[in-house]
């Protein structure tokens, strides 16, 4: 009976209550219905791969596959930044980003919602997270210094010339130093969302 009752229990952790485990940016194992713990305004998951199916059906959900996460899947909706000039179809290679701060289904393949969908890049590196008015993101890992090549945007593709403090922010860039936090003259800045107040 007491053998029983463990079994029971371990069945219990190992389903209902999945735990998350965290490699870098990535998220690599199954999900949870629970509510994960608050994070910092800027931790947004990370993930690269290559579309294998685009469905319109109930929702606009990107199917997608890599190396490192398997298959996973993006649900895009209005508040999802997409490039405006890129239009993800089967093939495509991705950057996906998401909030690790949101209740997720347990379900397989993972579903996301995606907070920034982009072409993926071999001679970049894309970050979104909110800045400090000294150009420093809010996880202390990397400082950003715009100069006169830097592009600025909104997310509409406007140029954009007013305060990046506090404002959720997507940035590439291909050069960095090895200090922390890393600084680096952004090649382009998209501003996601205007409307964080940290």
């Amino acid at each position: 009976m007491m053998q029983a009752t463990a079994l029971l229990a371990a069945i219990v952790l190992l389903f209902v209550a999945p735990i998350l485990l965290v490699t870098g940016n990535d998220l690599t194992a199954a999900e949870t219905t629970m509510q994960v713990p608050e994070l910092p305004r800027d931790q947004y998951g990370f993930l690269t791969g290559t579309v294998t199916d685009v469905s319109l059906d109930d929702a606009f959900l990107l199917t997608a596959e890599s190396t490192q996460s398997g298959q996973f899947v993006f649900s895009i909706d209005a508040q999802t930044y997409v490039p405006v000039d890129f239009a993800p179809e089967v093939g495509s290679d991705l950057w996906c980003f998401y909030d690790m701060g949101a209740i997720m289904p347990a379900i397989y393949p993972p579903l996301y919602r995606a907070v920034a969908v982009l072409p993926a890049r071999d001679d970049a590196i894309a970050y979104l997270g909110v800045f400090n008015e000294d150009g420093i993101s809010l996880d202390g890992t990397l400082l950003i210094k715009p100069g006169e090549g830097t592009r600025v945007r909104d997310a509409n593709g406007g140029m954009y010339t007013g305060d990046l403090t506090n404002k959720l922010l997507l940035v590439t860039y291909s050069v960095s130093t090895r200090s922390i936090p890393a600084i680096t003259t952004p090649e382009s800045v998209i501003i996601v969302d205007e409307r964080i107040t940290e």
